[in-house]
């Protein structure tokens, strides 16, 4: 979406997407117990196996989590003052970023922003208005991963030569 100045875009995931990626954690960590406490009320107890099974499964939750700091569901591109935005899952942190200190944007299942310190991931592959934005940035390297879910290879070629890039 386009500011009325033209120089600020804006992408963001629907608020259906932003509820599930901050309530799953949640979700499964319940489930997970609930599973466990029927195992546990059914046989009486939990058998070795049963406990080392319930220790990876209470696990996933925390994982999730973690990973989960690395995913933006918003962007906001500002061509006027060369910065992008990126609001993090779970905390809202907002992570301000001058597009030139970018390291590398990678188009590989998902968009992923190369930072200094860290890797950025946003879930919007088919979005070619963010692609070309994107590719205004930085040179897109797009991933093998891309013949799977990314955009098609005609409209790869075309936002990598409609922005000037090799």
């Amino acid at each position: 979406m386009r500011n009325g100045s033209g120089e600020i875009y804006s992408f963001s995931q629907s608020n259906a997407q932003r509820f599930i990626a901050n309530h799953l954690g949640k979700l499964a960590w319940g489930g997970m117990l609930f599973v466990i406490a029927i195992a546990i009320i059914t046989r009486g107890y939990l058998s070795p196996y049963g406990i080392i099974i319930a220790v990876v499964l209470c696990a996933i939750p925390y994982f999730y989590r973690r990973v989960q700091r690395n995913f933006a569901y918003k962007i906001n591109l500002d061509f006027e003052s060369h910065k992008v935005q990126l609001y993090i899952y779970k905390s809202e942190a907002i992570i301000t970023v001058d597009f030139g200190d970018i390291k590398g944007i990678r188009v590989n299942g998902y968009i992923i922003f190369v930072l200094e310190d860290k890797k950025i991931f946003y879930n919007d592959l088919q979005n070619n208005e963010l692609l070309s934005c994107l590719n205004k940035i930085k040179r897109i390297e797009w991933g093998p991963l891309c013949r799977l879910w990314g955009p098609s290879k005609n409209v790869r070629e075309e936002i990598t030569r409609s922005t000037g890039h090799p």
